[in-house]
């Protein structure tokens, strides 16, 4: 017991450290709420990416994406009255890249608000303005409203997108005129509602174990850790520092009455599997955007959009009349596998002729 429950506050210890202390102490410090017209509608996000994408709204983690159109449904007490929704895209291929979002409010017949879509004009990335990024030659899915954007000044690499919009503009969405639209996309639990539901069982499991310690012949505390590590080396099972069990047990105490209250992903219906990201490592190395930009009317959209094949890295220019064609993995294996078939049948030729020379008469004599 005195191990699981070790085990418990580590992992709760770690989640909180992952996340941010700070992020889950303000969930739970107080109740916002916006317009109650909004009461009867599902605040949804779908968004997409070429390559990979992190979004997030006001600083909490709401999913992520590779070339798969994903909707996440947002619980409203995420919001304030004023709102950051940021994205970090970067490409992986090095053939096309840019990012799609739009955040609706979603009624009972399916039906989509705009609240906030990608476009040139509300969007912006580290203070530099968005620019349509998708070319007309490859399909994209029809996130209605949306476009697909990119950093004006940048091609490929890695950036951080962002907009904001009010509570108020949330309110108002829901007197709009809804879009009808029935693009196949990916369901998601939103990802830092799933994490504090996990920190609730973690919670609900530590009780149990401190009572059934409590029966134990002895009475001393059960927390054995206390104070506050800072560095990242803590997250152990206490045995690189002490974990900081007296914040995430309070912390955890107090998101638990929150995580009674997130909906639960029930009719859950997805349409595609979705792709695991490669990681911000991968991400291309940014260049200068080239001159010239799509016409809105060039834009192939699909309800029935169908992400493009994996690929590496494709060719690309260095300089003028230099093409670099990035050496395969397939290929090094193989190069690597016939070395080493080639380094055995040499030592093994060796071999064989020692031990004829060993055992030859003249060298005996």
């Amino acid at each position: 017991m005195r191990r699981e429950y070790n085990s418990v506050m580590a992992d709760m210890d770690s989640l909180f450290r992952l996340y941010g202390h700070a992020n889950f102490a303000e969930l739970a410090s107080e109740h916002r709420s916006i317009p109650s017209v909004t009461e009867s509608n599902d605040l949804v996000l779908i968004f997409w990416a070429d390559d990979e994408a992190q979004v997030y709204l006001n600083g909490y983690l709401v999913g992520q994406t590779r070339l798969t159109p994903v909707l996440v449904e947002i619980p409203r007490f995420y919001l304030r009255e004023q709102n950051v929704l940021s994205a970090h895209c970067w490409d992986t291929d090095r053939v096309v890249y840019g990012f799609m979002a739009g955040l609706y409010l979603r009624d009972s017949a399916g039906g989509l608000r705009e609240v906030v879509v990608t476009d040139e004009d509300s969007w912006s990335s580290n203070g530099v303005p968005t620019a349509p990024s998708y070319p007309p030659t490859f399909s994209q899915p029809d996130i209605p409203g949306a476009r697909v954007i990119w950093k004006e000044d940048q091609s490929y690499g890695s950036v951080w997108l962002e907009t904001q919009f009010s509570a108020k503009r949330v309110g108002r969405a829901a007197y709009e005129r809804p879009h009808l639209a029935a693009l196949q996309v990916s369901v998601k639990p939103m990802l830092f509602n799933e994490v504090v539901t996990h920190i609730s069982y973690l919670r609900n499991r530590q009780q149990q174990l401190e009572e059934l310690l409590a029966r134990r012949r002895f009475s001393a505390d059960p927390i054995r850790y206390r104070g506050f590590v800072r560095s990242d080396i803590a997250l152990t099972l206490g045995h690189a520092g002490r974990l900081s069990e007296e914040l995430s047990v309070k912390t955890a105490a107090d998101l638990t009455s929150w995580a009674q209250l997130l909906p639960q992903a029930d009719n859950r219906l997805v349409f595609r599997d979705p792709r695991n990201l490669k990681g911000l490592e991968e991400a291309t190395a940014g260049l200068r955007k080239p001159p010239g930009i799509m016409d809105e009317e060039d834009e192939e959209r699909r309800l029935d959009y169908q992400p493009p094949p994996e690929r590496g890295p494709a060719s690309w220019v260095v300089e003028a009349g230099t093409v670099v064609t990035p050496t395969s993995t397939e290929t090094i294996g193989w190069r690597a596998t016939l070395l080493v078939v080639g380094l055995f049948i040499y030592t093994g030729f060796v071999a064989r002729s020692s031990w004829v020379l060993y055992v030859d008469e003249v060298w005996k004599q």
